[in-house]
């Protein structure tokens, strides 16, 4: 009888399970998979935009913090003789800022504030401009007086050491008193001395020949080169479509530079301080109304998108975030004007210091009384150290004494030149050579460590007595 062989492998059905199980798991692994991508998309773009948005804030608050560097002299007015002075190098202000004024086709038709005018450059409407200038710090100082003032200007310089002035470029000339802005009309370096030429003419040069409007500038004046940024948000150079693709650019005076993409917006705000106390009592936007002399702080706000598509709630997928920092600014710092001291501050602070300086007194005090009794202590750990070190040679000298020497201090020979030397009351009489005053030091039979001790004022002695000879049953 045959029997039939038993079906092997899977059936349809198992198969079909088997797929649809294969499928659920791969779809698991599939969906967390994007989801994994899709954090790693938003924290790139996060970090890309925190870290474009921190740099942003770092140059303007450089630059921000030398704005109205004029050298020795920063404060007061500026003396100009050039017939022209470019709004990007009028380093009259040192700082202009303007509200919304922003424009795309390059016009620069933004509201002017009182703090001067920037450049014309093409930023987009609502953004923010603000204008940075400053004396470079390659300043050289002159080589020889101006007497008249109408000479050329001689400046020291290292042998072969080139310079940021050009001719027609504007420099500033400053003494500790006075400021004069002026146009270079010719350079000329011969070995350590650099000759700056500064002609007049009203086309492209000086309206006047004389550089000081009162007095002269003597060896003590230098002459710096003229920095200017300018920081505006425009459409960056990638061509991306929308707000993805602005940047914050900067201008010199000469060239615009693409600093960082995605930044979308820059807000300013001014921080004025009413009451000359050098603290902000409010932040307003930039108009010509603001008193400058009572800006004291910049509010610097860029705003700053992740480019392209992050897959955030936005209508165009951007993320966005908002940075803000405060700086004091040099040139407000040196325009405000600082009360005198005045209120229980200063009686305060007073107060606080008597009851440091009495707290410190105390702390010395104490500290010397510590000292002087750990030296007490220590001086007496040495002497007793010096009498133990006696007392344990006496005791080694007793144990090594022979039979003979013992007899003989038995028959009663207690002479003090024996070693050691041995003393009996009964047949000596006083041990001290001095009852009144003892001196074991003194006495003819004291006798003296072998070792000299360190650290003590005199050598220890030890003395041995012979009481009585004890004789057994």
């Amino acid at each position: 009888m045959k029997c039939a062989l038993s079906q092997g492998g899977l059936s349809l059905i198992e198969v079909m399970i088997s797929m649809a199980i294969g499928s659920v798991v791969i779809l698991g692994v599939l969906s967390l998979f994007n989801a994994n991508t899709e954090t790693y998309n938003a924290l790139q773009a996060q970090t890309r935009l925190q870290e474009g948005a921190n740099f942003g804030l770092n140059v303007i608050a450089r630059d921000l913090q030398r704005a109205g560097y004029r050298g020795c002299y920063s404060r007061g007015d500026v003396y100009v003789t050039a017939a022209t002075v470019p709004a990007a190098f009028d380093i009259r202000f040192g700082l202009s800022v303007h509200n919304g004024g922003g424009n795309d086709d390059g016009n620069a038709a933004w509201t002017t504030s009182s703090t001067g005018t920037s450049p014309a450059v093409s930023a987009v409407g609502g953004t923010d401009i603000i204008t940075l200038r400053f004396a470079e710090n390659d300043e050289a100082y002159l080589s020889t007086a101006l007497v008249t003032g109408q000479e050329n200007i001689q400046l020291a310089v290292v042998s072969g050491a080139s310079t940021n002035i050009e001719v027609n470029d504007l420099a500033l000339i400053s003494d500790c008193e006075k400021a004069t802005l002026f146009k270079v009309t010719s350079v000329a370096v011969n070995g350590v001395v650099m000759t700056l030429g500064h002609a007049v003419s009203a086309a492209n040069g000086n309206i006047v020949d004389g550089l000081a409007e009162t007095g002269t500038f003597g060896t003590d004046a230098a002459v710096a080169s003229i920095v200017s940024k300018t920081y505006f948000i425009k459409q960056g150079a990638s061509g991306i479509a929308g707000k993805g693709g602005y940047s914050l650019f900067q201008f010199d005076g000469a060239a615009s530079a693409e600093l960082v993409e995605g930044v979308e917006d820059l807000q300013i705000l001014l921080g004025i301080d009413t009451d000359s106390d050098g603290v902000p009592n409010q932040y307003l936007a930039p108009s010509a109304s603001v008193n400058t002399g009572q800006i004291v702080a910049i509010l610097l706000e860029i705003t700053a998108n992740s480019i392209n598509d992050a897959g955030s709630t936005e209508a165009d997928g951007l993320l966005r975030r908002t940075f803000r920092q405060t700086i004091n600014d040099q040139e407000c710092r040196m325009n405000a004007q600082y009360s005198s001291q005045s209120g229980m501050v200063l009686v305060t602070s007073l107060v606080i210091l008597m009851i440091l300086t009495m707290l410190g007194l105390s702390s010395v005090q104490g500290t010397s009384i510590q000292e002087l009794i750990s030296r007490n202590q220590r001086d007496s750990n040495l002497a007793f150290n010096a009498v133990e070190t006696a007392l344990v040679e006496a005791e080694a000298t007793l144990s090594g004494l022979s039979s003979a020497s013992w007899q003989a201090i038995v028959g009663g020979d207690y002479a003090s030149s024996t070693s050691p030397k041995i003393y009996n009351a009964k047949a000596l009489g006083s041990f001290f050579a001095n009852a009144v005053d003892p001196d074991f030091a003194s006495s003819a039979y004291a006798n003296s460590v072998q070792a000299s001790l360190s650290n003590v004022a005199v050598q220890p002695v030890y003395m041995i007595e012979h009481i009585g000879t004890v004789t057994s049953g």
